[in-house]
């Protein structure tokens, strides 16, 4: 750094005076961010998120030298040496208009030297590394164990230094930055009255240098598996996977993005991260290139799967019948104007008249087929009721399709798609919808969880909300979030016991109905979310991100056989298995430590644990001047679910 002020000094002075110098000015802009007078303060307030007024700048009558300076100058208050270093480096202070009690460098009075061959040093207590050492001490940590950058220091920072070296070098190159942005599906959401393209859309043609006005290319697009299948960028040339795919197949399909259209050569790299099954094919890569794919296999007598099956049969013809279709029929209009019409086209289906294909084994009970069909309609139905703002909105647009809401009840054959899904919402200025984010319930309550951090666009947010697009519940005077806290399908009671192991859901005894050990009343419930929005509703910087990471416990279930119903394994002596029908289990978050979750009853404000963050706001405050007078319930978040179950049980041999 170099002055450009008119001070003399001999070269001794000079040289001690550069010291400290260099020592003030780097404390000046990392300590107080007192860079340049000309900046705004706001702009320095958004660098540092945490700083009060009274740490940005300098106070303009009373500022102080960095603890390590006056430690390692042993300045002591209005002693000689400071206020004659005072003098001397008060000529690069300057306050401005907007602030004139406080001072910030001028930068008209300093300017940077360049110097490849100048001596730089780290500090082996802090591993800072600094030009210029105070009295031979680091200015960081006052250490005095520092050594002058090595071969190996040298190297390990050549990603930064050896694009500078070689511009310096050739004054035909130039610097560059690469472009990336992700390609997920969680920037898929677009608004359809305002938006053409959704950011996934936009990305790609930016990708393929297909660009608009002040739009830049796109250089390295970072996917999820939206880019597995689906979409053609024909001048792809390289992918880069982070690591090895689940199967052969998988790979096949990520890897087969490049060199789709004749291209000579194109390039694969996978990383292999230090897990089992990344270092199993690291060690073997070819059977994830080559081998005969693998046999599909699906169980054709299946019960439910032939059901749903079924269903998507009756219902579509239903909507023709309608001279409509599921994919467009909307929730809202289904029930509305045609459920009691369906009731009786179901009633009335004669499954004779069609053609028909049933597995051989298979027998078909129409009369209890029907029962099944209508009582899962009528349980949709009963969720619409409760909840509208799951299924309706006052824009059509964001209404859901009846055939979304039949695959996330599994009502019809899934095909892979998430079930119970529920979504983060990101919204801007005037509430405006910017991204909704989907997981399954399963992914959600741990991945959504109050105090994880989500990655969005480039912008960091930190989950602390259960949030509802509708502010309003069904009487439009009582907050939404309260009609969810009073259903019991969402917030359930949890008994446990002790003994043998029994849990149930809203179960009203005192005792367990298996061994009759006494149940102690809950002191907690589980509530099931509903959908998730960031804290305060708006973006994070990294400073602030203090991350809470809490996860699913395992599966909790009690489904324990009788012998008799257990059997043994053809030529498998040591394994006998059972299978159970419709069988409950309950999938927990608990929160950090067990202490659960704190969500506000009105507005829906969630932390982690049972102490309660006092700068925690309403998602909705973005809303006019909406404040909340928190009113929170400690809660686990979780959900259960019927299914079937295999249960399989091991006889360790004596010898092992």
């Amino acid at each position: 750094m170099g002055c450009d002020n008119e001070i003399q000094f001999s070269e001794d002075e000079e040289s001690y005076f550069e010291d400290i110098f260099y020592a003030w000015i780097k404390s000046v802009l990392d300590e107080h961010a007192a860079l340049d007078h000309t900046i705004n303060d706001d702009v320095r307030h958004y660098v540092r998120r945490f700083y009060d007024n009274d740490k940005i700048g300098l106070l303009k009558n009373n500022w102080e030298f960095s603890k390590p300076i006056k430690n390692i100058l042993n300045l002591k208050n209005n002693s000689k040496l400071e206020k004659t270093l005072k003098n001397a480096l008060g000529v690069f202070l300057e306050s401005n208009k907007e602030n004139p009690n406080k001072l910030y460098i001028n930068t008209s009075t300093v300017k940077p030297v360049l110097n490849r061959e100048h001596v730089w040093y780290r500090c082996d207590n802090c591993s800072d590394i600094n030009p210029f050492l105070l009295l031979k001490k680091c200015p960081n940590c006052e250490s005095e164990c520092v050594h002058i950058l090595d071969k190996n220091d040298i190297k390990a920072l050549k990603f930064w230094s050896t694009p500078i070296n070689e511009v310096l070098d050739n004054k035909d190159k130039q610097l560059f930055s690469l472009n990336i942005e992700e390609h997920t599906a969680q920037l898929s959401y677009k608004d359809q009255r305002d938006d053409l393209l959704s950011k996934t859309e936009e990305y790609e043609l930016r990708f393929q240098d297909i660009i608009h006005d002040n739009e830049t290319p796109v250089d390295i697009l970072s996917s999820t598996t939206t880019m597995e299948v689906g979409i053609d960028i024909g001048s792809l040339i390289a992918v880069g996977l982070r690591n090895v795919p689940p199967t052969r197949e998988n790979y096949q399909q990520r890897a087969g993005r490049a060199g789709r259209r004749g291209a000579s050569l194109s390039t694969i790299l996978t990383f292999c991260e230090d897990a089992p099954h990344d270092n199993l094919y690291y060690k073997n890569p070819a059977p994830m290139f080559a081998g005969d794919p693998r046999t599909p296999w699906i169980d054709t007598e299946s019960k439910k799967l032939i059901e749903r099956h079924l269903n998507i049969l009756v219902l579509q013809n239903f909507a023709t019948n309608q001279k409509t279709s599921i994919h467009q029929l909307s929730v809202e209009d289904f029930f509305s104007e045609m459920y009691q019409n369906f009731s009786s086209f179901v009633n009335n289906y004669n499954f004779n008249d069609k053609n028909y294909l049933f597995p051989n084994k298979y027998v078909f009970d129409e009369t209890e087929y029907k029962q099944h069909l209508l009582h899962d309609i009528e349980q949709l139905y009963n969720k619409y009721i409760k909840h509208p703002d799951l299924y309706a909105s006052d824009n059509k647009f964001f209404s859901q399709t009846m055939l979304d809401a039949l695959y996330e009840e599994g009502i019809i054959p899934t095909y892979s798609f998430p079930k119970n899904v529920v979504s983060t919402y990101i919204t801007g200025s005037n509430n405006k919808l910017l991204y909704r984010i989907d997981r399954s319930l399963d992914v959600a309550i741990g991945e959504f969880a109050p105090g994880r951090a989500l990655v969005v666009d480039k912008k960091l947010y930190q989950i602390g909300a259960l949030y509802s697009p509708l502010r309003f519940g069904k009487n439009k005077k009582s907050s939404i979030i309260q009609d969810y806290f009073e259903d019991q399908n969402y917030k359930k009671r949890l008994s446990h016991c002790s003994k043998c192991g029994w849990f149930g859901v809203n179960y009203d005894k005192n005792f367990c109905p298996y061994c009759h050990n006494t149940i102690p009343e809950s002191s907690i419930n589980m509530l099931i979310p509903w959908g998730f929005a960031p804290k305060n509703g708006t973006e994070i910087y990294a400073s602030e991100l203090d991350e809470k990471f809490t996860s699913i416990i395992p599966p909790i279930y009690s489904t324990v056989p009788a012998q008799e119903e257990i059997k043994q394994i053809d030529a498998l002596k040591n394994i006998k298995v059972s299978t159970r029908s419709n069988q409950r289990i309950i999938m927990l978050n608990k929160g950090y430590m067990g202490d659960g979750f704190s969500v506000c009853v009105n507005c829906g404000a969630a932390s982690v644990g049972k102490e309660i963050d006092k700068n925690i706001k309403s998602p909705y405050s973005n809303l006019s001047s909406y404040k909340c007078r928190h009113n929170f319930e400690n809660v686990y978040l979780g959900y259960d679910f019927i299914t079937d179950m295999l249960v399989m049980e091991f006889v360790i041999s004596n010898k092992l």
